[in-house]
């Protein structure tokens, strides 16, 4: 009769020299907890060890982390100085902003792209952008550098929300940033650590790539024209033309003298005066949540913000522009229904007016795509405080508030 055996895990043979003090701990540590042999004692301490190192890091803060958060964006910029730096700055060979279609195609046409779902997110990239100038006394960024710094950035903002869970529950103003490591344990608590950390990495990448920007791939390119003329840029803050970006060099040499190349291709980016004016405005719930003011804020953005994004952030998108006014002129909306009803028949004009000889792609035969496409457009009005959700429903209705 067969019997069963365990399989072989893959794995790599070491020789390790271990003191004589270390192997009797090792021993003692065998004989107290009851283990199988000396292996099991320094697995399970290895395991332990990478758990602890593991959760410092991601959820009460590392050394390397509370080192980041200490250099990182504290709620506070200094615009007096930012705009002496930005006074000056070179404008020359800029990367050029392509329409919205020629990045994402028909379905993003005319309107902010779906998965940059807030704005919270954008002015927490501009203020890190404002900070990381401030601290490097220098108008251009490095890309990679700054959605680094924004990444780190947010996991410490997001974390001071533990502190306010009302206004982190009324306001939702956590939605887009990147999920915290205990959020995703507490969402799923089947996944194991190295799954949680997979998930974790996944979602500070999405946030900077979605909001701060990143360099679109061939694929990704629908207007093969523009691929001729340098890279081209995608992300909240390059297509609503807040920051500017261009190709830049770095000489290798300076900082590793025996490297064979002598430099190298980067993308720099800084404010524009558009995306200067917005990062100054200001914003009581985040001097509320850095402890900068005691005054509990009652929304997201102040009036002057909620205003430059209907004049100066909207009309860049030209369908969205004109359906958030013909929402807000039209008052009540009565449904989720009947907000995508309204929204598929009023895209499906514009695209065959914009579009006429191009076919619609088949997810966009589906009436989910204009559905989620219409929430996405409220959800930031939501947030704006221009439409306010009847509290206890779910699909609306949708009241307009005072504009």
């Amino acid at each position: 009769m067969a019997t069963d055996r365990a399989k072989p895990k893959r794995g790599v043979m070491m020789d390790i020299f271990l003191e004589d003090s270390v192997e009797k701990q090792i021993k003692e540590i065998q004989k107290v907890e009851n283990l199988q042999d000396e292996r099991d004692v320094i697995y399970r301490a290895i395991q332990n060890y990478f758990e602890k190192v593991t959760k410092s890091k991601m959820i009460t803060g590392s050394t390397e982390f509370e080192k980041t958060n200490n250099t990182g964006f504290d709620g506070e910029v200094d615009f007096s100085h930012l705009s002496n730096i930005l006074k000056n700055i070179e404008t020359d060979n800029l990367i050029e902003r392509l329409p919205q279609n020629d990045i994402y195609g028909l379905d993003g046409a005319g309107i902010i792209w779906i998965f940059h779902n807030r704005m919270l997110p954008v002015k927490f990239s501009l203020l890190c952008l404002s900070q990381m100038i401030l601290e490097q006394n220098d108008p251009w960024v490095d890309l990679d550098d700054l959605k680094k710094y924004v990444q780190d950035s947010a996991q410490n903002f997001v974390d001071r929300f533990d502190n306010f869970p009302d206004i982190k529950n009324n306001f939702g103003v956590t939605t887009g940033f990147p999920r915290s490591f205990s959020s995703i344990q507490n969402t799923d608590g089947s996944l194991d650590n190295d799954k949680t950390l997979l998930s974790h990495y996944r979602s500070k990448k999405r946030f900077s790539e979605q909001f701060v920007g990143r360099k679109l791939r061939l694929r990704q390119i629908q207007n093969q024209r523009m691929l001729s003329e340098g890279y081209c840029i995608g992300g909240a803050c390059f297509e609503m033309d807040l920051i500017h970006a261009k190709s830049a060099y770095k000489n290798n040499k300076e900082q590793n003298p025996d490297s064979s190349s002598k430099i190298k291709e980067r993308i720099v980016v800084t404010l524009n005066e558009r995306g200067l004016k917005f990062a100054q405005l200001k914003n009581n719930l985040m001097d509320f949540v850095y402890g900068h003011s005691a005054t509990e804020p009652e929304k997201i953005f102040s009036d002057d913000e909620k205003n430059f994004y209907l004049n100066e952030i909207l009309p860049r998108f030209e369908f969205e522009n004109d359906f958030v006014r013909g929402l807000i002129k039209g008052g009540t909306i009565e449904s989720s229904k009947y907000l995508k009803t309204v929204f598929e028949e009023k895209y499906m004009e514009f695209l065959k007016m914009k579009f006429p000889d191009k076919a619609l792609p088949p997810h966009m035969q589906s009436s989910v795509t204009f559905r989620i496409r219409a929430l996405v457009i409220m959800a930031r009005l939501i947030e704006f405080g221009i439409f306010k959700k009847k509290p206890g429903t779910k699909s609306g209705p949708y009241i307009l508030q005072q504009t």
